[in-house]
């Protein structure tokens, strides 16, 4: 959805020329900083409220404070005091000013000061389409009905509690956002609300058959997404039923073609019952798909390492400690595939290896 900026009286930035960044006039409540012009809200006000300031602006933290995630869940506590977001409205002028946002999150924000719920919308849409890049998914094709902002907020939401969770893990919050989840479905059948539900459900042990249900709703209702065949798969590889798990797979790189991560899961399988060649294949296409798919990285080039090609390995090697700078296995592969080379860079690689804390020998 495009932004509309607000009209001249709503917002409190003006484009204009400057000399010095920073620059106030005695006694005036304008402070130019970068290229725009801010304006500074009355002593009183920002004597009275620090503190509640402080606090509210987190929700409105960009340049990496915060996540779009984050910003929904704390923007149902913005106060509806008008001073407070007065002050909040020059804090992230200043800060736009300062190049901590884009004039795109500028214009959100103030947009969302002032009441705008199309921007509401907007940044849940951001902050769901940030859930899905953790997940590793594809959104829905356009063909395919997105969920209204209510359910979008639980899917946020639950997104948050299912961070480091993985097939099986069963933590409490695996089980909290499965629960958050399956309530929201008394009054929703999209299919991203059900294909969350899929991937909570394996997340949380709740064995193959729940799994494949969610999966099925979520397919019936977008039946042209890879999302949902991709959880069934991984259920079916928790229960070794390796041939169903990649025929799942299959079936979701075919209907989604930039599906990174079911191609990933395909190459697993393919690797798991010894068809090494496929899996590079498999791999080869996720990075096409991802290129900054560091773990798939990671695979491949332990896969050509392990099949001989150990140029081929240390090139993927490389590539994946670029993509996962902080990953101790990362650079405890490459660093072995220089050693087995004769290459003098594969003592800094085990050095940063066991640095990360990986069980590596850092030589001298």
């Amino acid at each position: 959805m495009r932004l509309q900026l607000l009209g001249a009286s709503a917002l409190l930035l003006a484009l204009v020329p400057v000399a010095e960044a920073g620059k106030k006039k005695v006694g005036s409540r304008y402070v130019e900083i970068g290229d725009v012009t801010c304006r500074e809200p009355i002593d009183e006000v920002s004597r009275e409220l620090d503190t509640e300031v402080k606090a509210q602006y987190m929700a409105f933290s960009a340049g990496g404070k915060a996540s779009f995630s984050q910003q929904v869940q704390r923007l149902d506590g913005l106060s509806p005091d008008q001073k407070v977001r007065e002050r909040l409205e020059f804090k992230i002028c200043m800060d736009y000013g300062n190049g901590l946002l884009t004039k795109e999150e500028y214009k959100l924000w103030s947009l969302l000061l002032n009441g705008d719920e199309s921007a509401k919308q907007s940044l849940h849409q951001l902050a769901l389409g940030e859930q899905r890049q953790l997940a590793r998914e594809v959104p829905p094709p356009s063909s395919c009905a997105e969920p209204n902002m209510t359910v979008s907020r639980v899917l946020i939401d639950a997104g948050e509690l299912l961070k480091g969770g993985s097939g099986g893990s069963a933590r409490p919050a695996d089980r909290d956002a499965l629960a958050m989840l399956e309530s929201a479905t008394s009054g929703d059948n999209s299919a991203p609300l059900w294909a969350s539900v899929a991937r909570a459900r394996l997340y949380a042990g709740e064995g193959s058959a729940k799994v494949a249900d969610a999966a099925d709703r979520a397919a019936a209702g977008c039946p042209t997404w890879g999302v949902p065949d991709n959880y069934r798969g991984s259920a079916f590889v928790l229960d070794k039923r390796l041939d169903d798990a990649r025929s799942a797979f299959g079936s979701a790189s075919r209907k989604s073609p930039d599906y990174a991560f079911a191609f990933y899961n395909l190459a697993a399988v393919d690797l798991a019952e010894g068809q090494v060649s496929s899996a590079l294949s498999s791999l080869d296409r996720a990075l096409v798909a991802d290129a900054s798919f560091g773990e798939a990285a990671l695979l491949k080039g332990r896969v050509q390492v392990g099949t001989g090609d150990l140029a081929g390995g240390i090139d993927s090697l490389r590539r994946a400690t670029d993509l996962l700078p902080d990953s101790a296995t990362a650079w405890s592969k490459l660093g072995e595939a220089l050693s087995s080379a004769g290459d003098p860079g594969a003592g800094q690689a085990l050095c940063r290896a066991r640095d990360l804390g990986a069980d590596a020998v850092c030589p001298g």
